[in-house]
């Protein structure tokens, strides 16, 4: 990968259980992805917050109870850390991608930029930017779902310098997520609710 080398972990299942549960479990899958050498562990679109009627009551102000623990978590593995959360910033919503750094420090936060219908129904407020962020293996962004159908969001990324884009999601992206690889020249890591 670009001179450097990169071992990627994804996480694609549908958790299990209440939020505590889901956020215990998500350790474990970050402990078993460095046993395989894993430098970053991507999680799926709002991992530890699943269903759209939880935004606004479990919406958490940056760092909150779930970024923290997965700070903790990063920086004993000493790896980086994809985390979606539902985000509070004052009162907005935002259904955000976290990047954790191997220290446990927020690096990054990329907000959704085309939530679903559903989702501004609920609260959440789109995002306007494209930020990318760098890391000790290249520059990476981050797609949240629906984002994969615009091309304001990927070619952004990749304009903004973008060598991996993650996508963290709800839904699969089929041959979407292929086409805008090849289109734009980035790997594309998916991470689903399955």
């Amino acid at each position: 990968y670009m001179g450097r080398y990169v071992t990627v972990a994804s996480v694609s299942h549908a958790p299990q259980g209440q939020a505590n549960g889901r956020l215990e479990h998500a350790g474990r899958l970050v402990w078993r992805a460095k046993q395989f050498g894993a430098d970053i562990v991507a999680f799926p679109e709002t991992y530890v917050h699943t269903g759209l009627g939880e935004a606004k009551d479990l919406a958490e102000v940056l760092p909150g109870p779930s970024t923290e623990r997965m700070a903790q978590v990063a920086k004993e593995h000493s790896l980086y850390i994809v985390w979606p959360v539902y985000e509070r910033a004052g009162d907005t919503i935002y259904n955000s991608g976290v990047l954790i750094d191997r220290r446990g420090e927020i690096a990054g936060v990329y907000h959704k930029m085309h939530p679903t219908v559903g989702e501004i129904e609920a609260g959440v407020m789109p995002g306007e930017e494209t930020p990318t962020f760098e890391t000790d293996f290249g520059r990476i962004g981050i797609a949240i779902c629906f984002d994969l159908n615009f091309r304001d969001v990927m070619t952004g990324l990749a304009e903004n310098g973008a060598e991996i884009i993650f996508f963290c999601s709800a839904y699969r992206g089929g041959m979407q997520v292929r086409y805008w690889a090849f289109e734009l020249g980035v790997y594309m890591v998916s991470a689903i609710l399955s």
